[in-house]
């Protein structure tokens, strides 16, 4: 496994020297992207973006950068007027989405797809899902309802059926470049670890697998709705209705994600490049 990422990992290095090379010769500039008011991290699926593509990476709102993107690792951000001045002449992503909590998934899911999955736990009968209405904190737990009280700073979510025949709990995450998904990733996980970042199998999936044309319009519309230029989602199919469900937006997203083949990977990643050149840097199409 070791010895596939590090090949994997090469052939990306070489690739992009040879990117490099190539746009020299032909008397042409790489990128420059900003990022404000943080800097993505090494893991960030962006920084291997950035870096697939040859683009520059600066950490400030700089009106010089071909394309400027609010980066801030939190569930609610500030409100930039930084930002807000230089978008009237030049792209910057995600800078209205600046709510990402479970309460606003969810309000903006019955927004667009007319239903959602959250209940009342005080009067809702059975099992239901316990989380906390901040981003990434992976501590669901299912609690038996109605409840005495609710607890503040959670929500209560219905448990979704998203197990597979093999009795295994399936993810779909699903990477947004502005109006494109170019493929999704399946990730599969014991049930008994459900509701962890840790998973047991991944694989790349066409979209087109994974999600029917209107379901694919629904999620674009979703994304637009919460301000969401580039990111993932994390969508669930309950097995019983057959829907899908958006249960949680990450617009500062790290990837691939853990326990994707090194083959795949460097796919997802060249994929991701190619998506993201296409949808914000088209000037600089190889």
């Amino acid at each position: 496994m070791l010895i596939a990422k590090i090949v994997a990992r090469v052939r990306l290095i070489v690739a992009f020297r040879y990117r490099r090379w190539r746009r020299r010769l032909q008397g042409g500039r790489f990128p420059v992207v900003a990022f404000y008011p943080q800097v993505p991290w090494p893991r960030a699926a962006v920084y291997k973006i950035c870096h697939i593509i040859g683009a520059t990476i600066i950490g400030q709102a700089a009106s010089a950068a071909d394309l400027i993107i609010n980066w801030e690792d939190t569930t609610r951000r500030h409100r930039y007027p930084e930002l807000v001045a230089l978008a009237a002449e030049r792209p910057v992503l995600n800078l209205h989405c600046v709510d990402i909590s479970k309460l606003r998934v969810e309000e903006v899911h019955r927004e667009i797809f007319a239903y959602g999955s959250h209940v009342d736990p005080l009067v809702h009968e059975g099992p239901c899902v316990r989380k906390s209405d901040v981003n990434a904190a992976h501590d669901g737990t299912i609690v038996e309802c109605p409840l005495a009280a609710v607890e503040s700073g959670f929500v209560y979510q219905r448990v979704i059926d998203n197990r597979s025949v093999d009795g295994l709990a399936l993810d779909i995450r699903v990477p947004v470049f502005g109006s494109t998904i170019p493929f999704c990733y399946l990730k599969r996980r014991p049930l008994e670890q459900r509701f962890s970042n840790e998973n047991s199998a991944v694989d790349l999936l066409e979209v087109a697998a994974a999600f029917s044309p209107k379901e694919i319009d629904l999620l674009l519309r979703f994304s637009t709705a919460i301000g969401l230029d580039y990111g993932e989602l994390d969508v669930l199919r309950d097995r019983v209705d057959g829907r899908i469900y958006v249960v949680d937006v990450n617009n500062t997203p790290d990837g691939p994600p853990n326990h994707l083949s090194a083959a795949q990977a460097e796919i997802a990643l060249q994929r991701m490049a190619a998506s993201f050149t296409r949808a914000f840097l088209p000037a600089f199409k190889p």
